[in-house]
């Protein structure tokens, strides 16, 4: 059985929509209006330990957006491998790559069961990513990025939450677990540093970037 076979089917029917017409430039304008843009990447990548010459994974890259951010630090000598299940986002992560220093090598495959070697990477991403992946293939994400962390490397979550404010709790409502269902409520709770402690992954950085969206740094420590 191939890794796009073993996908949870939500996972699947999810990153299909991103093969359509809401992709490339069309996702990059639709994150802009919903604050997802160049602003936030930027703000993240601040608060990244980011190195010249690192080997980065961004998990569900879409378009390149968190890569394009981080590019300049890590300069000529760095890696991004950007995985996703969306072809058409990783082609335009590819061209957005073109302009920017590091070497950006893209794979079509599920962050549920990546295709690399245990202790690969200096630093693994993601942002806005996770959420869209079913429960249990978020899961296995999570336990596939502390395979591949070098130790003591570091996994860099920017992803939506329950908003701290009245005000943006009402626009994010429809997203609730009460409305759209359990699949919702690892984000709505912000469930996890629980998860990735069971990984051996500890919580470092926990903040707030705007009113809904968090950047959570996790520390690759040792085995039990």
């Amino acid at each position: 059985m191939t890794r796009m076979e073993s996908m949870n089917s939500d996972t699947k029917e999810q990153g299909s929509v991103f093969d359509g017409p809401i992709s490339g430039k069309v996702y990059d304008l639709f994150a802009r209006l919903f604050g997802f843009g160049p602003t936030l990447y930027k703000k993240a990548a601040e608060l990244m330990p980011l190195e010249p010459g690192q080997v980065v994974l961004d998990l569900g890259c879409g378009t390149g957006a968190f890569c394009a951010a981080i590019a300049d630090r890590i300069g000529n000598e760095g890696v991004i491998h950007g995985i996703d299940l969306s072809k058409k986002q990783l082609d335009a992560a590819g061209e957005k790559m073109q302009t920017k220093s590091p070497r950006f090598v893209p794979h079509l495959s599920s962050m549920a069961e990546l295709p690399f070697e245990n202790d690969s990477f200096d630093l693994v991403i993601s942002s806005l990513a996770i959420h869209a992946a079913a429960p249990p293939d978020r899961r296995a994400a999570i336990r596939e990025t502390a395979r591949v962390l070098k130790g003591g490397a570091r996994f860099i979550l920017v992803d939506w939450t329950r908003p701290r404010t009245a005000l943006s709790r009402l626009l994010y409502l429809p997203f609730s677990p009460t409305i759209k269902g359990e699949k919702d409520r690892d984000n709505w709770d912000n469930v996890y540093p629980t998860l990735c402690e069971k990984e051996n992954l500890a919580l470092e950085t926990d903040i707030f970037l705007n009113s809904s969206v968090l950047f959570q740094s996790f520390v690759k420590t040792a085995a039990d």
